[in-house]
């Protein structure tokens, strides 16, 4: 199904973020995961981890307004496991397990 509703597309040209600034160099670090505790970088981004003032709230989180950047899945999965027992027990939860492939493995 998938498939049939999406092409796959490989990006290999920066667009949002190539003007060599600081920013762009940060981003280009982080997604080649050379991001390391207590680096400049690093350093960084932890002065920018300010409150927010929807950051605990239930809705926002609920409806996709939150975005939390963890950095790994054992973060992740702490925090959804919190965000979800805040369900009213009479809300449905729905639960799904997906398996990511690559379509272009031979690259």
């Amino acid at each position: 199904m998938w498939r049939s509703l999406f092409k796959n597309v490989h990006l290999t040209k920066k667009v949002r973020s190539q003007d060599g600034s600081q920013f762009s160099e940060i981003l280009t670090q982080i997604g080649y995961g050379k991001v390391k505790e207590n680096d400049n970088i690093f350093n960084f981004l932890k002065k920018r981890d300010v409150p927010c003032e929807i950051e605990n709230d239930f809705e926002s989180w609920k409806m996709g307004e939150i975005l939390y950047i963890v950095k790994d899945n054992k973060k992740r999965e702490e925090i959804n496991m919190r965000k979800l027992s805040e369900f009213k027990p009479d809300e449905s939860i729905f639960c799904f397990e997906a398996k990511d492939t690559a379509l272009d493995s031979d690259r």
